[in-house]
């Protein structure tokens, strides 16, 4: 492989545009950084660029803030801002910039390496464009017997959207796989480092409710701060800091109204006075925002948690429950309404008190769909708005369709910002649809979205999935989903990346296979078997085969069986491309995930046969001692399931979930469990009765 085939093959994301020309070596000891504009993300990046060369050669290069001079012959990296200087024209010829869209410009950079003046020029044309080059030269560098190699390369790039990263849950021990403050900081960092690396620029991290209460200590209301606030908020002090300073940008988030019940346990009044009912339940929210005390202490939290972390920014997330009821008699007024309306209040207060430069964002929820364009349209332009939902499945989709529907696609015409949030995150175990998250990304980015915002909680386990996040969101075209799984497959070291992506795309295949009959698919945050479970159920109860079920057990017989059958002989091919040692995490989903298939196949064939019985349909197959044949599929749903425990645990472990989230149960044990209840003998048949 020449040297242009490997950058190709290994820069992620892959730049707009770069041409090479061959290749040169540095001394290191010789090598200068010069960063003469001496701000911020010059010298962010020439101390980042000086510690990763340290750290691969053993030599420090010196950094300086003066601009070499016509006769200096030593290699020299010059990071530099555009600003009102001339543009270097006599390095950058035309046409290898002009006419070429580098939207959104403030990270846009340039780069030129040669070999004639022994200078690597990065002028970005903002002065954030310079870290982002500098992150491209990380790449770009190899190093051989502590030299350095550099490719003679002329390199335009920028990326397609603003914001590109994910949501995640609070840094804490509990969060954490390791058993120190210490380590779980390393760990923690890593994560952050490797997101940047990649060009990843966003960390959403809750900092309100998501069942922990407050991620800070609080003065007023101690009794709301997490059990572990004492780590937990140093922690999140640390990182955010350490984040800004790797180009993330570090959001705290206030999560939903329904994660609040700690403010009403202390305000009863701040309750709603009236729940609904809903399948038999007392449904309400925790908390009303049209009650001003509710009002006062949100403010109150969010100016705590600000003065703690110090952020740039918040994000609040509305109410996901639909169900709310209203405040009391009378009350016409959205919910939702009232509470973007708050938000924007807290978030005003903020900006006068304390950081006048403070951004905020809202999330719109699947409970908010209805009025979600209304929402955006109540509040300044300065908001930016993150899409949660717009469909059933709102984050959680795996529907080969456009998730951005009319309403967002309407408002951000009207110049609006807008992210779109995905799942990056699948269910332990069994990593997320790529196909879809590919897809959905190129939908935002026609639709003029400024950012993906993705549901992520743990890395390993995510790394795939960001890792295609990081070359989509960047730069869309530059690379297909399948060159994406190559890139990912030779950043593992792998024997074959052909072969082991083509692994990739079938097990993508089979997964998506199995979640699109599923009721909630495989993002969802619970991981059950909704669709599959409740076939089980409808067999136990021995319940009568109407019409529609009876549709139903068409779909199985010409779609469901065939597709999941397919589905298994995907994965076993996959199995057998896979390089298990360069991606055990990888592998081990393979098998798990084919596990799972099976298990879904033979509750869809108990189900179908089932229907069989239960009516006058002759064309569903020929005599046979139905109870045995659900017997049998029972029995293989306990085996397989067994099988797939091992596995699941074992994963768990590699891909680093929580020490709250590792004690959790492979989630088809409950529903291999269920299916043993059944007594065979119990089941009817249509066809006895007649006879």
């Amino acid at each position: 492989m020449n040297f242009k085939d490997h950058l190709n093959l290994y820069l992620t994301p892959r730049p707009k545009r770069i041409d090479v020309f061959g290749e040169c070596l540095v001394r290191p000891h010789e090598l200068v950084i010069c960063a003469p504009d001496d701000d911020l993300w010059s010298m962010r990046a020439a101390k980042e660029l000086s510690l990763f060369i340290h750290a691969k050669t053993g030599v420090n290069p010196r950094i300086t803030t003066e601009l070499p001079g016509i006769r200096h012959s030593k290699p020299c990296i010059i990071l530099l801002a555009e600003k009102n200087r001339e543009l270097f024209r006599d390095q950058f010829q035309a046409p290898f910039f002009d006419d070429f869209n580098l939207y959104p410009g403030f990270q846009s950079y340039r780069m030129r390496c040669m070999v004639g003046d022994s200078r690597i020029l990065i002028q970005g044309l903002a002065e954030e464009g310079v870290y982002w080059g500098m992150k491209t030269l990380k790449q770009l560098m190899m190093i051989e017997k502590r030299m350095i190699v550099v490719p003679q390369a002329m390199i335009v790039d920028g990326a397609d959207m603003e914001e590109r990263g994910i949501w995640t849950n609070a840094f804490s021990l509990k969060t954490s796989p390791c058993p120190t403050i210490s380590a779980s900081e390393k760990y923690f960092r890593e994560w952050i480092d490797w997101m940047s690396d990649h060009k990843l620029n966003l960390v959403e991290v809750v900092g309100i409710g998501q069942r922990v209460g407050l991620a800070f200590k609080s003065r007023k209301y101690p009794e709301f701060s997490s059990p572990d606030v004492k780590t937990t908020e140093p922690l999140m002090q640390r990182l955010i800091q350490y984040g800004e300073e790797r180009g993330m940008r570090m959001i705290p988030v206030v999560s939903h109204t329904e994660h609040m019940a700690f403010i009403s346990k202390r305000f009863p009044e701040v309750a709603p006075s009236n729940p609904i009912m809903h399948h038999g339940h007392s449904i309400g929210l925790p908390i009303n925002y049209f009650n001003k005390k509710a009002a006062e202490v949100l403010k109150y939290i969010v100016e705590e948690m600000v003065a703690s972390f110090k952020p740039r920014g918040i994000c609040f997330w509305v109410a996901e429950d639909r169900l709310h009821p209203l405040s009391g008699k009378g009350q016409r007024n959205s919910y939702f309404a009232q509470e973007v309306k708050v938000f924007a209040e807290v978030a005003a207060h903020i900006k006068k008190t304390l950081n006048h430069n403070f951004e905020y964002r809202i999330l719109l929820s699947q409970g908010s769909y209805p009025e979600n364009l209304q929402l955006i349209r109540s509040l300044p332009r300065d908001v930016k708005w993150i899409f949660y939902s717009g469909e059933r499945r709102g984050t959680y989709t795996v529907r080969p369709i456009n998730p951005v529907n009319a309403d967002i696609a309407q408002a951000a015409a009207e110049g609006y910002w807008i992210s779109l949030c995905n799942s990056i995150r699948g269910v332990k175990a069994r990593p997320t649809v790529f196909e879809i998250l590919h897809q959905n990304i190129g939908h935002a980015i026609k639709a003029g979205l400024k950012a993906v915002d993705g549901m992520s909680y743990v890395f390993p386990a995510d790394k795939q999935a960001l890792f295609i996040t990081a070359q989509d969101t960047w730069n869309y075209e530059g690379r297909s989903l399948d060159d994406t799984l190559t890139a990912y497959a030779a950043a593992l070291q792998s024997k074959d990346p052909v072969a082991h992506a083509q692994a990739y795309r079938l097990a993508d295949r089979a997964s998506f296979a199995q979640v699109i009959r599923d009721t909630v698919g495989v993002g969802h945050p619970f991981g059950n078997f909704s669709r599959f479970y409740n076939m089980i159920e409808r067999i136990k109860n021995n319940d009568k085969v109407d019409e529609l079920i009876m549709i139903m057990a068409d779909t199985m017989e010409v779609d469901d069986i065939p597709a999941l059958s397919n589905a298994a002989a995907d994965i076993e091919k996959a199995l057998a491309l896979m390089d298990a040692k360069a991606d055990r995490i990888g592998y081990l989903r393979c098998q798990y995930l084919l596990h799972t298939v099976r298990v879904c196949l033979a509750v869809t064939n108990a189900f179908y046969i089932n229907c069989r019985e239960k009516s006058w349909d002759l064309y569903k197959g020929p005599w046979h001692d139905f109870r045995e044949e659900i017997k049998i599929l029972i029995g293989e749903i306990d085996r397989e399931s067994a099988r797939s425990t091992p596995l699941f645990h074992e994963l768990v472990k590699l891909e680093k979930w929580g020490v709250s989230d590792q004690r959790s149960d492979n989630p088809m044990v409950n529903l291999a469990a269920f299916a043993k209840s059944i007594d065979p003998g119990q089941i009817t048949s249509s066809r006895e009765l007649k006879a």
